[in-house]
Formats: C-alpha cells, sequence, structure tokens
C-alpha cells in the first residue's frame, strides 16, 4: 500500500523492518521480563501505529472513491447539488454510505477484501454492523445482511456520546446528561454553596450572573453554558467562512445556501437541528466580524461592517445609488479621496482613508478584529457576547482595563498611573488587614521612588537581554559596491497618536541618495506603521527608478511577520503578504532586521517628519546640515 502511495522502496523496506522487529517486555515488581515476539506487528499505542493506521485509512478512502469513479457504488445527496458522500472516517471508525442494491453491496464486500489482503489488516465484522433507511424493502436488506455477513441495527441511538440522530423532544433526547450533572452536584452534599442540605434550601448569597463574571471583576469566572454553547456554534459557522472547500461546508452550501454567502442565508425549509443551532449562533459573528477590505467587490457600504474601528454599519450622510459598494469609492487602485470627504463625516473620512490598498488586488474576506490576528476563537466569542467589550470598563479583566489605559495616556504618565495605582492597593490592604496607616503621608513618595526603580532595572535588564540575544549588528553597514540599500523606520507621536515613517536610500559609499518622511493617521497598529514603511518603501523606490537590492528596519516583529509568515487576517498581515509578494518578484533583494543604534538616520527623519508635522522628499543637495552629521557620525563608525 505504501508503495501504491509512491512512498519510496528503501523507506518503505525500513518502516517494515520496524515492523517485523518489534519485541516486547513487562516491568514485573521493577525486573524485567520476557521478550515477546507479536504476531500482529505493531500493537496499539505504538508512536508508529497512528501514522501507519492514517496511510491505511488513506488507501481504503482511495479504493472507495475508485468504485465510485467507475459507478460501481452510489453514495447519499441530500440535495441534488450536493457532493456525494460515501464514507466518512472518524479514528478508528468507519462509516460506509450506499444504495441498498445487491450490486452496491458486492462492490463494497470486494473493496473491504482488497483492503484486507493491501494493508494485512483484518475487518473485525462482529464488531460492525448495518443500518437501513425505513423505505429499505426488508427482503434487500436480509440479502444485503447476508452477503456482508454482519448484524442490522435498527439507529445508532448514541455516538461519540452523543444522538446520531435528532428528535423532537431535545429534553427529552438530553435528559441524560442533566442527570448525569445533578447526581454530580448532589454527591457534593453540603459542599455546594447554593445547593441543598438535609433537603432544606439554604440562602444564596449571590446571583448566578455574579458568580459568571470573570475574577477580575469580582465573580468567580463560571461559564454561562448558553452563552458559552453560542460561541462554540459560531467557531463552527467561521469554519466555513475560511474554509468553503471543507466537506461539511459543501454539503451545508448545496442544501441551504447554494447562491449565498452563509453569513446571509436563511433558515429555509425544513431545516435540521444542526442547521437552527447555527442560525441561532450567528448573530455573534455578525456583531463584531469585520469586512476585510480587498477588491471592494463584494461589500456594501451602509450594510456591511468594514471599518474596523467603527462598531456599527455605516450609513452615508449623502444617499446616491451609484455608491452602494466600496469599490465605488475606488480610483485608480486608491481612494477617490473628495468622494469619500464628500459623503461621510470627518471622523468617518478619516477612518476610510486610512485603510491601506493593495496593488494585488486580493479578494474581500472577513476577520475578526479583537484579535490581534483576526481569527475567531471561542475565548473572544464569548466575551463578546457577554459584554466585555461593550465599554472600557467593562473588559474581562484587569490586564484590558490598564492597557486601554496605555492607549490613552503618555509612557511616562502611564507609568506614574500604575505604580501610584499599586502604592494605593498596597496601603489599601494594610489599612485593612493590619489596621497600619503609617505610609499614608509618604505615598505619593513611595510610588515615585517604586517608578524609579522599575525604570532603572528595566534600563539595566534591556541593555543585557540586547547584548547577549540579540545578533543584529549595533552599527549602519554599508551595502555591496553598485547596490544600494534602504533603512526604513515608524515613530509614534504621543500628541497626536499618529506615527510618522521614516526611509533613507544609501549607496555602497554610506551617501544618501534619497530620504523621505511622511505621516500616518490612524493606523491599525504598531507593525501596522512598521509594515506601511517597508511597503512604502518598495513603491517610492520604483516610482524614482532606483533599483534597491538591501531594505533594513529595526522592527523584528515586521520583519519576521513577513519573513515567517502565519495566518493573520488583519491589515498587518495583508501588508506583509503584500511585502512577500514584491520580494519575490525582485531577484537578490532581501529585508533584515537591525538595532535602533544602525538605524539612527531612519529614526531622526520620522522624528523631524513628526516634529515639524510635514511630509517631505529629499533629494542630493537638499539634505539638512543635521542629516549629514548623522550620516557622517555612521561613517566615521564604519571605519
Amino acid at each position: 500500500m505504501m508503495l501504491k502511495l509512491g512512498f519510496s522502496p528503501i523507506w518503505v523496506e525500513k518502516i517494515m523492518r520496524c515492523v517485523r522487529s518489534v519485541r516486547y517486555s513487562f516491568s514485573v515488581n521493577g525486573d524485567i521480563v520476557g521478550n515477546i515476539v507479536p504476531s500482529r506487528g505493531l500493537r496499539q499505542g505504538d508512536h508508529l501505529s497512528p501514522y501507519l493506521f492514517v496511510l491505511y485509512a488513506h488507501g481504503l478512502s482511495s479504493s472507495i472513491l475508485s468504485i465510485e469513479e467507475h459507478r460501481a457504488l452510489t453514495g447519499v445527496r441530500i440535495a441534488s447539488s450536493c457532493t456525494s458522500i460515501t464514507h466518512l472516517l472518524f479514528a478508528d471508525d468507519s462509516l460506509v454510505f450506499f444504495k441498498a442494491t445487491i450490486n452496491d453491496c458486492e462492490a463494497i464486500r470486494n473493496c473491504l477484501i482488497r483492503y484486507e489482503k493491501a494493508s494485512g489488516q483484518l475487518i473485525n465484522y462482529e464488531k460492525s454492523s448495518v443500518s437501513f433507511s425505513p423505505n429499505t424493502n426488508a427482503a434487500m436488506a436480509e440479502s444485503i445482511k447476508s452477503s456482508l455477513a454482519i448484524s442490522i441495527m435498527q439507529s445508532h441511538e448514541v455516538y461519540l456520546g452523543l444522538p446520531s440522530i435528532s428528535a423532537r423532544s431535545k429534553s427529552l433526547q438530553f435528559r441524560y446528561l442533566v442527570e448525569r450533572v445533578v447526581k454530580r452536584i448532589q454527591s457534593w452534599g453540603s459542599k455546594n454553596f447554593s445547593g441543598v442540605d438535609e433537603g432544606k434550601k439554604r440562602m444564596h448569597w449571590k446571583t448566578w450572573k455574579f458568580l459568571c463574571k470573570p475574577k477580575g471583576m469580582g465573580g468567580l469566572g463560571f461559564r454561562q453554558l448558553d452563552t458559552f454553547n453560542k460561541a462554540l456554534l459560531a467557531k463552527q459557522i467561521w469554519r466555513i467562512i475560511k474554509d468553503p472547500d471543507s466537506l461539511v461546508a459543501r454539503v451545508l452550501k448545496a442544501r441551504y445556501f447554494c447562491h449565498q454567502d452563509v453569513m446571509e442565508a436563511g433558515l429555509g425549509s425544513n431545516p435540521s437541528y444542526l442547521w437552527r443551532s447555527l442560525l441561532w449562533s450567528r448573530p455573534l459573528l455578525e456583531k463584531e466580524v469585520c469586512w476585510h477590505v480587498g477588491d471592494r467587490a463584494k461589500i456594501d457600504i451602509s450594510k456591511d461592517r468594514w471599518i474596523s474601528k467603527i462598531r456599527v454599519r455605516v450609513n452615508m450622510i449623502q444617499e446616491h445609488d451609484l455608491h452602494s459598494k466600496v469599490k465605488d469609492l475606488m480610483v485608480n487602485g486608491g481612494w477617490n479621496t473628495q468622494l469619500v470627504q464628500q459623503l461621510f463625516p470627518p471622523y468617518l473620512a478619516k477612518e476610510i482613508l486610512a485603510i491601506p490598498t493593495f496593488s494585488d488586488q486580493q479578494q474581500d474576506f472577513r476577520f475578526w478584529p479583537l484579535d490581534p490576528k483576526g481569527r475567531y476563537s471561542v475565548r473572544e466569542g464569548y466575551k463578546s457576547e457577554m459584554g466585555f467589550y461593550d465599554s472600557p470598563v467593562c473588559h474581562l479583566d484587569v490586564l484590558d482595563l490598564f492597557l486601554w489605559f496605555k492607549q490613552k495616556l503618555k509612557k511616562n504618565d502611564f507609568e506614574v498611573f500604575v505604580m501610584r495605582t499599586w502604592a494605593t492597593w498596597n496601603e489599601r490592604l494594610r489599612l485593612i488587614h493590619k489596621n497600619d496607616s503609617g505610609t499614608k503621608g509618604i505615598l505619593s513618595d513611595w510610588g515615585e521612588k517604586l517608578l524609579q526603580e522599575f525604570q532603572s532595572a528595566r534600563t539595566a535588564l534591556d541593555v543585557g537581554f540586547a547584548k547577549s540575544n540579540c545578533s543584529s549588528p549595533e552599527t549602519w553597514a554599508a551595502p555591496s559596491e553598485n547596490n544600494l540599500q534602504m533603512n526604513v523606520d515608524a515613530a509614534y507621536n504621543e500628541n497626536t497618536s499618529s506615527f510618522a515613517i521614516g526611509r533613507v536610500i544609501r549607496n555602497h559609499e554610506g551617501q544618501p541618495i534619497l530620504d523621505f518622511g511622511r505621516q500616518i493617521d490612524n493606523p491599525q497598529s504598531v507593525l501596522f506603521a512598521e509594515l506601511l514603511a517597508i511597503q512604502e518603501g518598495f513603491k517610492v523606490a520604483q516610482t524614482h527608478n532606483f533599483q534597491v537590492n538591501h531594505f533594513t528596519s529595526d522592527s523584528l516583529l515586521a520583519v519576521q511577520a513577513v519573513t515567517t509568515p502565519e495566518e493573520d487576517l488583519n491589515y498587518a498581515g495583508s501588508i506583509a503578504t503584500d511585502i512577500r509578494r514584491l520580494l519575490d518578484s525582485r531577484s537578490n533583494t532581501n529585508l533584515t532586521h537591525i538595532r535602533r543604534s544602525a538605524n539612527v538616520v531612519a529614526h531622526s527623519i520620522d522624528a523631524f517628519s513628526i516634529s515639524s508635522s510635514s511630509n517631505f522628499v529629499w533629494k542630493i543637495g537638499d539634505f539638512p546640515v543635521w542629516l549629514i552629521h548623522l550620516v557622517t557620525k555612521d561613517l566615521l563608525l564604519l571605519q
């Protein structure tokens, strides 16, 4: 079988040698006893067994698909346009579906016989069973049973711990789960803080809603089971959105939303319990999921949510029939600034114009804006449904609250706030538990002293970490002869909450050829700004006809996002993908990380852009004196 799947004969021989040479011993009272040679090769639980089992299962699956292609087997369809299903594999269980005819039965029996001969595995017919639909002829069912030599099971009531068929009464069908939970709670007895003691009800000191609050908000962090179940079901819809080619997505699409998107599909006629459950959870996604603007063909301006920082749908101030899709707001691959400012209020226009556009015209897709990578998770879905994101003071825990303050305060003010909050909390504990208020008069001084110690320790730690863990160059390094290098950087303006990006192109002698700086309003994140600086560096170099071979940045996260890609559905991930495409399209072009000390010129350029609140491009002969001094300093260190 492994040879048929294309594995090398040498590799197959090594694997089979492992199967044939296996020996077992036993530890009895600390002594190793026995040297048993098994007659069936590897045992269940051996580290090699799962991999071999996957190969065997793949062989069985391919064999069943082959006989279906030759029209010897008819699978099951739940709709005329649905994919035919002939088999499903769950761990070591195999479910095979076929039409109740003698021909299909013989095709399956011959397929299983071939599998046994090829794999060396034998099917346990005593543990196998067959079920028929209610409209199957009794004589045909008996003939198929005799041909396969397995027993008939009227219905598989429970499979993998859950009912196989949904009954009309869900309360009766799942009563066994309630009984298990009640039995477990009763076993707790008097230890249950909100239970029953000797048949008498006790007082409930706190409501269940309060107990379900996070510990950071005073609760015990218990989960609301119905909300958690909704978050789990929403995960299944998210999988359909992100993997539309999966089997379950294709089956559901053929049955319920042939010509629609799963987020727009209706209940339909005679829906299953599964589909009704999925639609019950869909509002959780609809509340938060945002469109990633790509080719703009799918996004409706007023109905869809496509501005990640705005949690409501956008309603245009001036209605216009021609402008119903986001693509109508574009011109020449970029935003139509005049039209956007005309149709939307200033705060919305500012957010829209900050959304990046891409040259590869990728399709629109959805992402989860509450996750740094744009990926939905049950944890984030539960937090959203419970309302922990509705306001900054209702976040899940204290850490989120402090992170919100960090965004609103300057760095020094935030550090003072944190230390004084810590000092106040310690004073409170001392006053309550020790009845001691000895530090009341020097609380502020104590907090500031603590802050100074923290800053000193952090500086020493940062220096030591940089020396021991960073292999990037400490000083600027010149490119090879006849090559150009671009250094890029992004800086944050605390006063205006905006970023500026600076870039400089230098030759192998270290001389600057082109410098440019630009301010960015409303960047998605720090990583977004750093990646945007690299992306625009490519475009500016191309505009000015410079063949830059080497790009450098002092942002390790930005360089890693490009060189070691992982799924990132946010705009930062799209920019990293675009940079990767630009790198692949150019030969002998690379992107590397350097330290801040080796990127002083680019950092000073974006700092100047912040201080002067201006965008600029400097060419040879236009460079200011302070920039020439920085370049000279780099050259002296280089020598």
